[in-house]
């Protein structure tokens, strides 16, 4: 049992799994009044405000923050892509009964770290809804860094994706980018593109059903020697802004 209402007496909450592939768990809190048990209410953030995002608690548990028997709850959500799987990040909730509800104390969002994957064949990007179809030279030597979100670019805020095709090097200071594909929101993609600004990239396509631009930064020099192996290789690598448009295909959701 633990306290909750900070009535120096013990609630009981009870959780269980729902059982289906998102893994949320469902929670009762019960507190005893005259005699009687009456259920509390749950906290929750409103789904109908601006930013806040999530399907449910997949945990939710009492923490004692000061080790004095007067608990909190700290809620965890889980936030995905097009599928349970394709987790993007968690947002940690802390919520305090006040008088007659549950009020928020704090919450954050933590990003998972989302591994490179090495191209073999094409890419498919769900989030920005396109297929990217290079040469058969990328296949095992270039590495695929897909961010999305208002974190994607720290220097391009209005970025709602960045794919980044990396050079495949073991060492992290030499995979440089080939190509890097953003997509913006055409409001968005305007007001960058300005002419008394240097290029952000060049735009290869757009798409009218979802008001996005996508854009692509090639690589302005060789960032190895190009006399060196390795400086063939990646060079080999570049592809010309045309072969980048022909490469880039639309895809429904």
């Amino acid at each position: 049992m633990q306290d909750f209402t900070y009535d120096k007496k013990g609630e009981i909450m009870v959780t269980a799994n729902t059982g289906g592939s998102g893994g949320y768990t469902i929670q009762h809190i019960y507190t005893v009044q005259n005699g009687k048990a009456e259920k509390l209410s749950l906290p929750g953030l409103d789904k109908d405000k601006q930013g806040i995002v999530g399907d449910g608690f997949v945990e939710l548990k009492p923490i004692d923050n000061n080790k004095n028997g007067l608990y909190v709850l700290e809620g965890t959500e889980r936030l995905t892509g097009d599928y349970n799987a394709d987790v993007r990040g968690y947002l940690k909730s802390k919520w305090k009964w006040s008088q007659s509800k549950w009020e928020l104390m704090s919450a954050h969002f933590e990003p998972t770290k989302a591994e490179k994957t090495v191209y073999q064949g094409s890419f498919r990007s769900y989030d920005s809804a396109y297929d990217f179809l290079a040469p058969q030279s990328w296949n095992g030597n270039i590495l695929i860094d897909e961010k999305t979100g208002p974190h994607a670019d720290p220097y391009l805020p209005e970025a709602k994706s960045v794919t980044s095709f990396l050079f495949n090097s073991s060492k992290a200071e030499d995979q440089a980018a080939v190509v890097v594909i953003y997509a913006f929101d055409k409001s968005d993609w305007k007001k960058l593109n300005t002419p008394n600004e240097p290029p952000v990239g060049y735009e290869i396509a757009q798409n009218p059903a979802t008001n996005t631009v996508y854009v692509a930064a090639l690589p302005q020099d060789s960032v190895f020697d190009p006399a060196t192996d390795k400086g063939k290789k990646f060079q080999s690598l570049v592809m010309t802004l045309d072969e980048v448009k022909k490469a880039f295909v639309l895809v429904k959701r």
